[in-house]
């Protein structure tokens, strides 16, 4: 898959789950739901972030570092970032409906996410470059 093709089909991806967004958002009652209509709204949130931030994020980067890297490293960063600032933001929202959100679950959700964010930069791959002795496809 090129990286145009992928980012055509990120982009449709992201429009269909914003539209998923707003069809649950026109058509669920939060007042006389069960907790499937909250599953819907938050899940389909979850994903509309994760496909605006990560098609965002890899524009970023291509802007910011240019052809210092593959462009399949520049998407695999942003789509890894892109889901975890998107669990963030949805985590947040959710405890915001539910009435949790104070100043002290706040702090332990932004501790946790940036330990969370260390743990996942500490463990990514890193860019190993090879050293070929010859041109030669045996060496």
């Amino acid at each position: 898959m090129t990286i145009r093709h992928y980012l055509i089909t990120m982009a449709l991806a992201t429009v269909l789950c914003w539209l998923s967004w707003v069809f649950v958002l026109m058509n669920v009652d939060p007042f006389e739901t069960n907790g499937l209509g909250f599953i819907f709204f938050y899940t389909s949130l979850f994903f509309s972030f994760v496909g605006s931030f990560s098609i965002g994020l890899f524009f970023m980067y291509l802007k910011i570092w240019g052809d210092e890297a593959p462009l399949f490293a520049y998407v695999a960063k942003s789509f890894r970032e892109s889901f975890l600032v998107s669990g963030f933001l949805t985590l947040a929202l959710f405890l915001v409906g539910s009435r949790l959100l104070n100043w002290w679950t706040f702090s332990l959700l932004i501790t946790s996410f940036a330990l969370l964010v260390s743990l996942v930069m500490s463990l990514a791959p890193r860019g190993k470059t090879e050293t070929r002795s010859s041109g030669t496809f045996l060496s």
